[in-house]
Parts: structure tokens; C-alpha cells; sequence
């Protein structure tokens, strides 16, 4: 099955092809499960094979935000290396939804009472 599949004039051919080659000089029992899970198991085939496409989600509605701060997106960033010369190793980003205003601030940890506090 490694000459029939895997050889230097074989090329990775799969299943069909490769059941071909094999039956034209052997048979045993169960010969084609044999050539299948041969072909499947190839490395080779499995790096390059496509697995079929992915289908895109349909995008949703989003709400409307008109009223300053009703919603904000809270962000932590970090851990940054090398730290500020006043110790911070982390930034905390606020952001609102309705104006796209940012705010910022930096921390030295990110404890939920140094982020609430901040």
C-alpha cells in the first residue's frame, strides 16, 4: 500500500486510485477498509487535502447606542515587559459605544479592586 500511495510515480493519489493500483496485483478480505484508513492516515494527505469551506454566519443587527455612556467596552491590556519607570505593567482601555470616546489609565496590577478603584 506504500508503494501504491506513497511511491515516487504514486504521488498521493487517494482512495479510488489507490484501491486500483492494489487490486491489480493482490486481494485479501477487507482490502478496500484496508486502502481507506491507509489513505487517511497518510500525513502528507492530511497537511494538503482541503477540508471542505466553512460556512460564513450571517451577520446580525446591531443596536443603535445614542445615548453617551448607556454602554462601554472595558478592556484590560497587558502584561507589558519592560514595565513604565513608575512600575505600571498593565493598561486598562475604556471605550463608549455611542461616541467612540477612549479613556485610559495605567496599572500596576490588575486585581478586581485596582481595576474597580481605577
Amino acid at each position: 500500500m506504500t508503494l501504491a500511495h506513497a511511491g515516487v510515480m504514486s504521488g498521493h493519489q487517494g482512495i479510488h486510485r489507490n484501491h486500483e493500483r492494489v487490486v491489480a496485483s493482490f486481494w485479501w478480505p477487507g482490502m478496500s477498509g484496508d486502502v481507506t484508513r491507509f489513505c487517511h492516515s497518510c500525513d502528507i494527505c492530511q497537511q494538503t487535502i482541503s477540508k471542505g469551506r466553512v460556512s460564513k454566519v450571517p451577520l446580525g443587527k446591531m443596536p443603535v447606542i445614542e445615548t453617551p455612556l448607556k454602554r462601554v467596552a472595558v478592556d484590560l491590556i497587558g502584561k507589558l515587559i519592560p514595565a513604565s519607570s513608575h512600575g505600571h505593567r498593565y493598561i486598562l482601555t475604556v471605550v463608549d459605544y455611542a461616541t467612540r470616546y477612549p479613556e485610559t489609565g495605567a496599572l500596576k496590577s490588575i486585581s478586581s479592586v485596582v481595576v474597580a478603584v481605577t
